[in-house]
């Protein structure tokens, strides 16, 4: 199951956003 880079950078991004 391969996922794609972008659908793992937003979830990141949204994430640090978050924390921060």
């Amino acid at each position: 199951m391969q996922v794609p880079t972008c659908d793992v950078h937003v979830p990141m991004l949204q994430f640090k956003l978050l924390k921060v």
